[in-house]
């Protein structure tokens, strides 16, 4: 009698687990290859110097004075450098500056499983240093030095801004990190009020090209709100599977097999017709690096938020210290002529009387104005400042030209030195 063949018989299981292990190779070899896909330095160079180019010319298009925006590009440069060390110090990969024309500059780079008070330093070493180089120049500043003051204003009000927390200023990263990112909920909410406030502000603004901005802030903030929330979800279903996993591996990159099986399942729940393998690898590797992530204790987050406000609080101190430097040493009054619009009158005037403060001559053509010298290069073209005194003009300019107010814009005059 012929013996029969052996039978092979293949479950329907072992099918799905060969087919699993199959894509959990695939993918983890993907992010391999993201990993591994570093800028070099010659592409970080061009990167930084092309954007900082075209931030420029784009900047100059706009009438901005050159010598102002020199100093804002210094302050801006000053700022992202801290972020920029801090990511270094703390191990972030794929580290590279690069400027946003009209808007700034940024520094990005992957976290990998960053603690929570990392992130919150990383954001706090943008502004901080600013705010206190800001403060030293408001402590020096005395009348007469332009340049100083110039700088304080920047260092002040681009750092001071930035910490504020609304979202996606270092503040809101701040605040996002400490407290939102617990729930996803409230990240999601957090970024729809910021977006809000940005886009009101905005059109309080508008048409000002600074209400444009802002509105695109609002963009910015908004426009992640869905993926917050698809993320949030997927972190809420995956904690508490493998939130201790991922909290022992904090300092390991790997992704063990058994929870990539579980944050490739994830992924294919919420995006179902993910383009490729490479997609999800990127969002397998995302949500591992979240996993990995513990917000600040909550007397850390207190300590964190905390500094913020003292932060804020220098930054308002040194701006009242640096406004009353620049405007404590007023003369007596002045009398306006006869012939002065509106009929005349005595008022105080801005700057002493020995830096050449006079009664507004009755020629003086087509208006009154004020020229503050610490104001001079920083008139941009649609800000001017007008009052009821003439201020002789600034050494180097004879004729004495400035802003003066003529409905929603500003004209020029000139006065006769």
């Amino acid at each position: 009698m012929k013996a029969s063949p052996p039978e092979f018989r293949i479950s329907a299981a072992a099918i799905l687990e060969a087919a699993r292990a199959a894509e959990r190779e695939e993918v983890l070899a993907e992010i391999a290859r993201l990993r591994g896909e570093k800028s070099g330095g010659l592409q970080r160079w061009i990167l930084l110097v092309g954007s900082f180019v075209l931030f420029l010319v784009l900047a100059r298009m706009l009438d901005n004075p050159l010598e102002w925006l020199l100093i804002v590009v210094a302050v801006i440069v000053l700022h992202e450098a801290g972020h920029y060390l801090g990511m270094l110090l703390f191990g972030y990969r794929d580290v590279r500056m690069f400027f946003i024309p009209l808007f700034g500059a940024a520094v990005s780079g992957r976290s990998g499983g960053a603690a929570g008070w990392k992130r919150a330093v990383v954001a706090l070493l943008g502004p901080l240093p600013g705010l206190f180089i800001g403060a030293a120049c408001a402590l020096l500043y005395v009348p007469g030095q332009p340049l100083l003051h110039r700088f304080a204003w920047a260092f002040l009000l681009l750092n001071g801004t930035n910490l504020l927390p609304i979202y996606p200023l270092d503040g809101g990263r701040l605040v996002q990190d400490v407290l939102f990112s617990r729930n996803r909920c409230l990240d999601a909410a957090f970024r729809v009020a910021s977006a809000l406030l940005f886009a009101g502000l905005g059109l309080l603004l508008l048409p000002n090209r600074n209400g444009w901005i802002l509105i695109a802030f609002a963009f910015f903030a908004v426009v992640g709100v869905p993926s917050a929330l698809q993320f949030g979800r997927m972190l809420a279903r995956l904690r508490p599977a493998l939130g201790d996993l991922a909290a022992d591996r904090a300092d390991s990159a790997e992704i063990p097999p058994e929870a990539a099986d579980r944050l490739i399942a994830e992924v294919r729940r919420e995006n179902p017709r993910l383009p490729d393998i490479r997609a999800v690898a990127w969002r397998v590797e995302t949500l591992w690096e979240r996993l990995q992530v513990r917000a600040p204790g909550w007397p850390a987050a207190l300590g964190f938020l905390t500094v913020q406000f003292l932060g804020l609080l220098l930054g308002a101190a040194a701006a009242a210290v640096l406004w009353w430097a620049a405007n404590a040493a007023r003369g007596g009054p002045v009398t306006h002529p006869a012939g002065f619009p509106g009929g005349g009158g005595t008022v105080q005037s801005r700057r002493p009387q020995a830096d050449g403060v006079e009664p507004v001559p009755a020629s003086f053509p087509m208006s009154w104005m004020n020229c503050n010298e610490d104001d001079w290069s920083t008139t941009g073209k649609n800000r001017w400042r007008a009052s009821s005194l003439w201020v002789p003009p600034p050494p180097g300019n004879p004729v004495g030209t400035c802003r003066v107010a003529d409905g929603a814009r500003g004209r020029r005059a000139t006065s006769a030195a």
